[in-house]
């Protein structure tokens, strides 16, 4: 049976793969999520999780490695466990040293042991402005922040996504849950 949330994600997936964006538009992404990440508690050893963009999501490789390279930052790559969660190991900025994931096809850093973000920028493919969210449909990122947020750790969840992902209205389910605010090259929604 298809769903709503089906609809809506065939819909955005092919609109954000169809749409060519301008450098200036990643930009304006960088600035907004910098915005965000600079407003965080100042810690030297500040570690934030990201993922390597795949099927037309925004592309955040070049925002993780400065954080790496200028901030010294520790950024961080999602694999998925034994028992399907999402769990974070340290990424050196290198492309090249990635491994990508049979089932799911996405990229993630196999070095360190596992750590915990106290960011984690997340891939959306569509929104509306209470910040519910849609992803790819595998439930990991629900998964993810239900753990932490049982765990009673104080991760900030940043979604990204392009503006031509807002929807008007995405009917949650008792599983879905939002994320802390969203970026888009055009504004930050919290």
């Amino acid at each position: 049976m298809i769903t709503s949330k089906d609809i809506l994600r065939m819909k955005y997936r092919k609109l954000r793969k169809n749409k060519s964006f301008e450098d200036s538009s990643h930009i304006m992404m960088a600035n907004n999520i910098h915005k965000i990440i600079s407003q965080y508690k100042k810690n030297d050893n500040l570690k934030i999780g990201g993922y390597i963009s795949m099927d037309g999501e925004v592309d955040i490789s070049i925002i993780l490695r400065i954080y790496h390279n200028m901030y010294n930052y520790i950024t961080l790559l999602p694999e998925i466990s034994e028992n399907k969660e999402l769990v974070f190991r340290s990424w050196n900025g290198c492309i090249n040293q990635l491994i990508q994931h049979k089932q799911y096809r996405f990229y993630y850093s196999y070095h360190g042991i596992p750590l915990v973000p106290n960011i984690v920028l997340t891939p959306l493919v569509c929104f509306d402005l209470a910040r519910n969210r849609i992803g790819m449909g595998g439930g990991f990122y629900d998964r993810l922040i239900s753990r932490y947020k049982n765990d009673n750790n104080q991760t900030l969840f940043i979604g990204v996504a392009y503006e031509i992902q807002y929807t008007n209205y995405i009917q949650p389910e008792t599983h879905d849950h939002r994320v802390h605010c969203i970026c888009t090259e055009k504004y930050i929604y919290i």
